[in-house]
């Protein structure tokens, strides 16, 4: 109860400076939606989603990364869905990496000190990229009010000698409006330079 009530005093501070600090991401280990596991992403999800989903929905977290269960899965927006009787495919997702409706959520468990071989469910279509038995860790690059970049790097021994290891996922995140999620936003203002920088930012990560 005490964790539970610092988070959303937190979230509730992180909401009152968005004109400061647009983007809010919320990192934890364990996932509140993922595939693999049954233990992991149907039975312990159960104990802390109906909080924590709807928590995050109305605080407007843009996005939610976590581990615990050791495969890589990046999910698109879902927003809390029927918690009273709360599966793994709970909620609703429009697929969207845009003027996302709710919180995008990725796992990122691949960090050792081993990895899954496989996934237990079939992928759903919120799902955007489903890895396993790669190691690997995330990085998020916030370009700028209205531009996130989330990557996943795949760990190689060939780093050791000067190579700059793969990304085995990327995704630009694109938000106008950020802000609670399911009322009425604001729309967040970017200037021309910043807009620049971005494509620029764009081309050097797709090889353009």
């Amino acid at each position: 109860a005490r964790q539970l009530a610092w988070l959303e005093g937190d979230l509730a501070r992180a909401n009152a400076d968005r004109s400061a600090h647009p983007w809010i991401v919320v990192f934890g280990h364990r996932p509140l939606y993922c595939s693999a596991k049954l233990k992991n992403c149907e039975v312990e999800p159960r104990v802390f989603r109906p909080q924590l989903a709807n928590l995050f929905y109305e605080q407007g977290v843009d996005l939610y990364v976590s581990g615990h269960s050791h495969v890589y899965e990046r999910m698109f927006d879902i927003a809390p869905g029927d918690l009273q009787n709360d599966t793994y495919t709970s909620g609703e997702s429009t697929m969207s990496t845009v003027d996302m409706p709710a919180t995008t959520f990725v796992v990122s468990g691949v960090a050792g000190p081993d990895v899954a071989s496989d996934f237990n469910f079939p992928p759903l279509p919120r799902t955007a990229v489903r890895i396993a038995g790669k190691f690997g860790y995330g990085r998020v690059t916030v370009a700028n009010r209205t531009h996130l970049l989330w990557e996943q790097v795949q760990c190689s021994t060939a780093a050791k000698e000067g190579i700059v290891p793969p990304n085995i996922d990327e995704q630009w995140l694109v938000q106008n409006y950020h802000g609670p999620f399911g009322v009425p936003r604001t729309k967040t203002l970017m200037s021309r330079a910043a807009t620049l920088i971005v494509a620029a930012a764009a081309l050097a990560v797709g090889g353009g």
